[in-house]
């Protein structure tokens, strides 16, 4: 996969402590004194908290995502945040901006 084809994306980690799965958002490549670099600062959960993911498992994380959503396609949807919520009829919803497009929210 060709690196700038990595900024901007997301792809979803599986934490080893408990199995949940976290969004990782790949901000930007992290380049040395020589601009050679194989790893990317990610921004993790919530996006307070920042880690640094090789190329290697950035790619292997994206397959897999790639691989779940041919065998199943409705099996993996991500979203960007949680913008608001309301109260309709005793119950809350949630507004959900999704990841499979520019503005695209659904209650």
């Amino acid at each position: 996969m060709p690196e700038h084809m990595l900024s901007d994306s997301t792809v979803l980690r599986e934490r080893a402590v408990d199995s949940t799965i976290h969004r990782a958002e790949i901000i930007q490549r992290i380049k040395d004194s020589e601009s050679i670099s194989n790893q990317y600062l990610v921004k993790v959960g919530d996006g307070e908290r920042e880690e640094v993911m090789s190329y290697n498992a950035t790619v292997d994380h994206l397959n897999k995502q790639i691989e779940k959503k041919e065998d199943d396609p409705d099996s993996v949807f991500t979203f960007k945040s949680i913008s608001s919520h309301r109260e309709v009829n005793n119950q809350y919803e949630d507004l959900v901006e999704w990841e499979i497009g520019d503005n695209i929210e659904t209650y």
